[in-house]
């Protein structure tokens, strides 16, 4: 019996150590070579594996941003800009519509790796090396993954690539600025091309009006029922109810999508929101939604029971509040 519980406990141990190397960051290889003339292998290493060591742990928040919680997009796009000073977009999907995209088995440091994990639900994470990536997880947190872990193998949708390799698979680092022009723009469809900050002209609106503008606009849809993919009278959702009041109220064209209005104009807390402003929210199990802030805490927006003005202090709007953009100057 003694000798059954010894065989027992020995393998417990084995399949423990191995599955603790599973949260490990990979070794750094021993020699070492130029990835720019600003960077090099060991400062991508050091850079990555300085990252992991900060926010290691931190528990994973859908729609989170910060240590006090993070969802995988904002903690891979925190990782490029706060160590390569390299800023890409916010969500999951503009993500993995960047770059170039790989195959699996020319997968490199530094890479962005997708996952689909449900119909409605996507991850991302950045390969490190001996088929790790590095993560965060709605369990775990912030952890090291092993790329053919079976759930991963099977979730496995497409990798992306930020930096460009030449042909000595040394890193060729484009300029920030062009590259992210690049990256809001041509990288997304024609029909969700993200409208620049810069490029918005506020000239001829009368900021004064906006709560009467939005008042009669809202008088104008009060009868229209909320359909999803729908931008008509007939029925309409969220972003086209978004797109439509920018561009028939203020005639400024907006993207389609509330992914992809998500990422223009400036990012403002919630305390400055005014008049016109998009408010953004987000939930697991509805996702994501936009609406129009009309001043007074109050916000118009194509719901399910309609195109209202709601509260933002509303329970469910206030427990899936998101962020704001500002549109206007």
């Amino acid at each position: 019996m003694k000798f059954i519980y010894s065989i027992f406990f020995t393998a417990l141990i084995l399949l423990t150590n191995c599955y603790a190397k599973d949260k490990t960051f990979p070794k750094k290889l021993e020699h070492d070579y130029k990835v720019s003339s600003s960077i090099n292998y060991s400062d991508l290493y050091d850079k990555l594996n300085t990252q992991y060591n900060e926010w290691k742990g931190v528990k994973y928040k859908y729609g989170g941003s910060s240590k006090n919680g993070i969802d995988p997009s904002a903690f891979v796009q925190k990782t490029f800009k706060e160590k390569f000073n390299i800023t890409i977009p916010r969500t999951t999907t503009l993500q993995s519509k960047i770059g170039k995209t790989i195959p699996k088995d020319d997968i490199k440091m530094g890479d962005l790796i997708f996952f689909n994990i449900s119909s409605r639900y996507r991850q991302v994470g950045i390969y490190l090396g001996n088929s790790k990536f590095m993560q965060v997880s709605s369990k775990r947190g912030v952890v090291i993954s092993k790329v053919d872990n079976p759930y991963y193998k099977k979730k496995f949708w497409k990798i992306k690539r930020v930096f460009q390799y030449d042909d000595k698979n040394n890193i060729v680092t484009k300029d920030t600025n062009k590259t992210n022009k690049t990256n809001k723009t041509n990288k997304i469809t024609e029909n969700e091309k993200v409208v620049l900050q810069k490029d918005i002209k506020t000239n001829n609106i009368d900021f004064k009006n906006i709560n009467k503008d939005l008042i009669d606009f809202q008088q104008d849809w009060k009868d229209v029922k909320y359909k999803y993919g729908g931008n008509t009278k007939e029925g309409i959702d969220c972003s086209a109810f978004a797109q439509k009041v920018f561009k028939e109220k203020f005639n400024i064209n907006i993207p389609r999508s509330t992914i992809t209005q998500v990422e223009i104009g400036k990012e403002i807390k919630k305390s400055e929101l005014k008049m016109g402003d998009l408010v953004f929210f987000r939930s697991e199990k509805r996702g994501r939604h936009v609406g129009v802030y009309a001043g007074n805490g109050n916000f118009l927006h194509a719901s399910i029971r309609g195109v209202i003005f709601t509260k933002l202090d509303k329970y469910y709007y206030k427990k899936n509040y998101w962020t704001a953009r500002r549109v206007f100057d």
